[in-house]
């Protein structure tokens, strides 16, 4: 009775510990992608002088070509004078599958996350691309 006893908790807590290792792995994996985007997000804004028409296309290319339109961007400041700061908003969407679930349902994890940088364009400068 005491090896059957072992050998229950013993699996239960291997698969306790997967699961955990499992969803660190994914908190870690969406934190990774986020600051990837925020990266990029940040040059092209900052060397825009602000969230406009182009920043925008670039960054919506971005986030459909590399992350399947997980993140979406949003700022009110659109030409900003040089070493100013714009503030922006990265909204990401962020899917994963249900454990234990036969059927393939995804749930979204919406994050919503406020950042800055200042502009780098000068007046009359060239447009960053």
């Amino acid at each position: 009775m005491g090896k059957i006893l072992a050998y229950i908790l013993t699996a239960i807590s291997s698969v306790v510990f997967i699961v955990i290792i499992f969803s660190l792995s994914m908190f870690f994996n969406r934190l990774y992608m986020m600051n990837n985007y925020n990266t990029a997000a940040e040059k092209i804004i900052a060397r825009s002088g602000g969230l406009n028409r182009g920043a925008k296309q670039q960054l919506d290319s971005i986030s459909k070509d590399h992350y399947q339109n997980m993140f979406s961007i949003a700022s009110n400041d659109t030409n900003v004078s040089y070493y100013k700061n714009i503030n922006y908003t990265i909204h990401a969407n962020i899917p994963f599958n249900n454990l234990g679930t036969s059927d393939k349902t995804k749930t979204v994890q919406v994050y919503t996350q406020n950042y800055n940088v200042k502009s780098l364009i000068r007046k009359n400068s060239q447009v960053y691309k």
